[in-house]
């Protein structure tokens, strides 16, 4: 808990889509703002532990790229955050604690 994960990857590859974000785009925007992994966790590397995770991705950075074999399921959270469930790479990414 109170572990941030930081995704730095290249703003134009966001989503799989090429699209940039928009310049001062809202955390509400799809692709931006509060992530949640679910299972496995993305800063431990037993499969088995279900603590969820909170995942805040800066401005310019994105889901991007996804592993080969691993899926992602897309559903709107609280407050305009959108929450993926799936599986990742920690070398995909940047650990930060807090």
């Amino acid at each position: 808990m109170g572990t941030q994960i930081v995704f730095t990857l290249p703003p134009e590859r966001d989503r799989g889509t090429g699209s940039p974000r928009p310049p001062n785009a809202p955390d509400e925007t799809p692709g931006f703002g509060l992530w949640r992994i679910t299972t496995p966790t993305v800063v431990r590397s037993a499969a088995t532990d279900a603590s969820p995770e909170v995942v805040r991705l800066p401005v310019g950075a994105g889901l991007w790229p996804i592993e080969v074999g691993q899926t992602w399921s897309r559903v709107r959270g609280r407050a305009g955050t959108v929450v993926y469930t799936g599986y990742v790479r920690t070398s995909s990414m940047t650990r930060t604690d807090r």
